[in-house]
């Protein structure tokens, strides 16, 4: 679990580098659901 939040924090550390607001959103997005798909396969493995 530890592990996915420090990946999370980093994909939000890349998205937030070029600081363009809709990009940002479009990228929180996308590193929830990477994050949401990484718990789900682990949660049923």
């Amino acid at each position: 679990m530890n592990r996915s939040l420090n990946l999370h924090m980093e994909l939000l550390e890349d998205v937030a580098a070029p600081g363009d607001a809709q990009d940002f959103v479009e990228g929180v997005a996308v590193g929830l659901g990477a994050v949401a798909a990484v718990v789900g396969i682990i949660a049923f493995t």
